[in-house]
């Protein structure tokens, strides 16, 4: 008995694709709408490191207990959570501004 799939797999090519509406997809298509700028993906990811650090609460990460490094995740995460909740917050008031003028 092989573990490998078969190949007679769904290959059959997809011809009921969802429609975005064009406004989205022109939106998204932007490059200026996502940005994937190194220098703000590093400020992040800095910003995220000192957030954990100071959660810890010691300057040796490695020798820090247990119990400290999964409240640094915790939050960590927390605060991750709440800037995805400010963007949310953000992108539907500008939806709403943006309905209401048109």
């Amino acid at each position: 008995i092989s573990l490998v799939p078969t190949a007679k797999a769904n290959t059959a090519p997809i011809t009921a694709v969802p429609v975005t509406r064009p406004r989205l997809r022109e939106r998204l298509s932007m490059p200026d709408t996502t940005p994937r700028s190194l220098l703000s993906t590093s400020a992040m990811t800095a910003v995220m490191g000192a957030v954990f650090a100071f959660a810890v609460g010691t300057r040796d990460i490695a020798a820090a207990a247990p119990a400290a490094v999964a409240h640094g995740m915790a939050m960590t995460f927390a605060v991750a959570a709440g800037l995805v909740v400010v963007a949310v917050a953000i992108a539907f008031a500008s939806g709403r501004r943006e309905r209401r003028s048109a």
